[in-house]
């Protein structure tokens, strides 16, 4: 099933605060509840390798690791301390 880009979130306040583990403000959409199982293990990775990698680097690797989904939501991008998640095939038909 292809899944197309989507969900954008903000994994700390600043991009230049480096790896943290506090959630930010500013979401597209403005969602109000983020999965946290998935950006759980997200930020646990980021927050272990520190800046031992680059954005492009972490990317990679966390497309390479076996991160959970969660309600159909997947791992597709990082940079500037920001996640792109893949958002589940939808039937525009239900809306």
């Amino acid at each position: 099933m292809k899944k197309s880009p989507g969900a954008f979130w903000p994994l700390n306040n600043s991009a230049v605060n480096g790896p943290g583990i506090s959630a930010g403000s500013g979401v597209v959409g403005q969602m109000q509840e983020q999965p946290t199982q998935l950006l759980g293990a997200i930020k646990s990775i980021w927050a272990s390798v520190g800046y031992a990698l680059n954005d492009y680097e972490l990317a990679c690797f966390l497309q390479k690791s076996t991160l959970p989904s969660e309600a159909g939501f997947g791992f597709l991008s990082f940079s500037c301390g920001r996640v792109t998640l893949t958002v589940p095939r939808q039937n525009p038909n239900s809306w």
